[in-house]
């Protein structure tokens, strides 16, 4: 039975197939059916097909673990940070609110200026946060995506796989067809971790707030 394992050959080259989002990213999502429509006229043509669990690799990986384990430790901090300026806030709200009857008019109003520019400085760094952690975790899981596209390619030209389909777009395969194993494996022993690189993504976020700040766009939320 020549249907029997899963890779990408398209003319001479080894390509990872079959608009899925997680190997070859979101934009060939809209031709997944396509894709799989194919799969199965390549099946029936005696191709020879393997089958890959993407989302396993990308959750279960050293690599994949690696980035999990730093977003909730960055989460944490981050969190820590704003319960401290959350309080810190909040204190200085009551002071401000216990001076009143002490204060002119006018030094009350200057002062709650003051606050209330705290209050939104505080605001636009959590959001500035936020953003910027999803912006590392992107980065980080789309080089290992990248990676694990270039594994799974090289394993369908070494072993003569002609589609490689994820586990996710297959009602049935049989056990033989899945590459899941090797290609983890492989990842692990060439690719243990991905840095979360927090700093680069606070760079490429501030750029991008500055921008829209000059444009009077905001940020998306």
């Amino acid at each position: 039975m020549q249907v029997n394992k899963m890779a990408v050959l398209a003319g001479a080259g080894v390509v990872v197939l079959a608009g899925l989002a997680l190997i070859v990213g979101p934009s060939l999502l809209s031709h997944a059916t396509n894709d799989v429509t194919k799969a199965e006229s390549a099946a029936g043509s005696g191709h020879v097909i393997a089958v890959i669990d993407a989302q396993a690799v990308l959750n279960s990986s050293k690599a994949g673990k690696s980035i999990q384990d730093q977003l909730a430790n960055q989460r944490d901090a981050f969190q820590k940070e704003f319960s401290k300026m959350e309080r810190d806030l909040g204190d200085e709200e009551k002071k401000l609110v216990a001076e009143r009857d002490k204060l002119t008019p006018e030094k009350f109003a200057e002062k709650r200026r003051a606050f209330e520019e705290k209050l939104m400085d505080a605001r636009r760094l959590a959001q500035r946060r936020r953003v910027s952690l999803e912006k590392a975790s992107a980065d980080a899981y789309n080089k290992l995506r990248s990676r694990m596209t270039e594994i799974v390619a090289e394993q369908a030209q070494a072993n003569g796989y002609d589609i490689v389909l994820t586990r996710q777009n297959v009602v049935l395969a049989e056990k033989e067809m899945d590459i899941t194993g090797p290609v983890m494996d492989k990842l692990n022993k060439d690719f243990p971790d991905v840095k979360l690189d927090i700093s680069a993504a606070e760079k490429a976020v501030d750029t991008a707030l500055s921008g829209a700040e000059k444009s009077n766009t905001p940020l998306a939320e």
